[in-house]
């Protein structure tokens, strides 16, 4: 049975509770008129506003720019509904971030079982890796951790650039490994510190 990443599962239970909404938007010209967010909207809570501007961030974008905040509902609806090519890119950054948490899950569930084991168990479990065998996943399975590494730490960087050094604090770090690693769905608990996500 194949089984589905935490934004994808997430975004899969959004689409099966609005299903039945028959409306259609307007044409652009008229979308936009009267459009604007109140203080005390939904942002307001943090647990809203959080991943929100950890996108802006990630993005190097603005939030206090109208078209950044485009470029983001942009860059995000083609991620999830734009038409893709007939034949993907296999190994990329997001299939390498997924192919590590992937595999730090199983490890955690196997505990006690080979690199090569765990990796011949997600060719065997998960059908995004069926174009691939244990071997090839077992090889890049150090490209995919720095992958990781990169992708974990460029939100760190950018909350750093934007707030100063002094800002990101131990309790600020824990954080943020701590909704990676639920995000992730990577079966680690008791997270501290970035490094405990790639540890190996």
């Amino acid at each position: 049975m194949s089984k589905k990443d935490g934004p994808a599962r997430y975004l899969a239970g959004l689409l099966a509770r609005v299903k039945y909404y028959t409306g259609e938007p307007p044409p652009v010209s008229k979308t936009f008129e009267g459009i604007s967010i109140p203080p005390g909207g939904l942002f307001s809570d943090p647990i809203n506003w959080e991943p929100v501007r950890a996108a802006f961030m990630a993005l190097r974008l603005d939030a206090r720019k109208a078209h950044d905040w485009e470029v983001l509902l942009c860059e995000l609806a083609s991620a999830h509904f734009g038409k893709r090519s007939h034949k993907p890119k296999i190994w990329e950054g997001p299939t390498l971030h997924q192919l590590w948490a992937d595999y730090t899950r199983m490890r955690v569930r196997f505990a006690g079982k080979s690199q090569r084991e765990i990796c011949e168990i997600l060719v065997t479990d998960y059908s995004h890796y069926k174009h691939s065998n244990a071997g090839t996943i077992r090889r890049k399975l150090p490209e995919a951790r720095q992958a990781f590494i990169e992708m974990a730490m460029e939100y760190k960087e950018a909350w750093i650039k934007e707030e100063g050094s002094a800002s990101w604090t131990p309790e600020r770090e824990r954080r943020w490994a701590a909704l990676i690693a639920k995000e992730w769905r990577l079966g680690l608990s008791g997270v501290e510190t970035l490094s405990d996500l790639w540890s190996e």
